[in-house]
């Protein structure tokens, strides 16, 4: 939905239509004002207090978009959507399901900084065919390509952290602690009780070797 407020210049509409309408006879692309995009979420409401449905700015930028409509179909069966946007106070945190299709942004005509740039036929018409054609990165595309970085950053972070602390407080295998608290090496009093062994002179037929504590006939 959209709200009252500026509206995206005229030619807008007839230069878009080439690339095709919905079966509700809208273009398939649009340029519409961000500010004017309001969407329907569920949920607890921090400034009234409450948890129900209601009208939100979808788009925080103040500048053009040019938004693709995409069918239901995009976002699986109702129950799946209800599964994946249904929250612990049984909302439906993005509204109910998009049974009509639903308009999504796929560029906006902003600077890094998000403040807004003038929008000319040109730049509308070759943005739109690079979409069309796949030449242009869908904003999930990027949205999904970012988060697989940051996971691929965090667990790297976290695998340089976790050898840190194993190479720094000798928690691997061989080493822990003692009841006391104190670092003990494993490996390293294995080794010396072994060479104790070898030293005292104590031996044992192979035939008569008993496993774990019977070899000290306590079992």
């Amino acid at each position: 939905m959209t709200i009252s407020g500026i509206n995206p210049p005229e030619w807008c509409e007839d230069l878009l239509k080439q690339f095709g309408q919905n079966p509700w006879g809208e273009n398939i692309f649009r340029v519409v004002w961000a500010p004017r995009r309001i969407v329907m979420y569920g949920g607890y409401w921090a400034d009234d207090g409450i948890y129900r449905y209601r009208y939100a700015k979808k788009y925080v930028p103040k500048c053009w978009i040019l938004e693709r409509w995409l069918p239901c179909r995009h976002f699986g069966s109702p129950a799946y959507w209800a599964s994946q946007t249904c929250n612990d106070e049984g909302y439906l945190s993005s509204g109910p399901y998009p049974k009509f299709g639903v308009y999504v942004c796929c560029y906006l005509f902003a600077n890094p900084d998000h403040s807004w740039l003038p929008i000319f036929p040109d730049l509308v018409f070759l943005t739109a065919q690079g979409i069309w054609t796949g030449r242009i990165r869908k904003t999930w595309e990027i949205r999904d390509a970012i988060l697989s970085e940051e996971a691929a950053k965090e667990e790297a972070s976290k695998r340089a952290f976790e050898k840190h602390w194993d190479e720094t407080h000798g928690v691997r295998r061989g080493v822990s602690y003692s009841s006391g608290g104190e670092v003990q090496n494993t490996d390293a009093e294995i080794e010396a009780y072994t060479r104790k062994l070898i030293t005292s002179g104590v031996k044992i037929k192979k035939e008569e070797f008993q496993p774990g504590f019977r070899q000290a006939g306590t079992l």
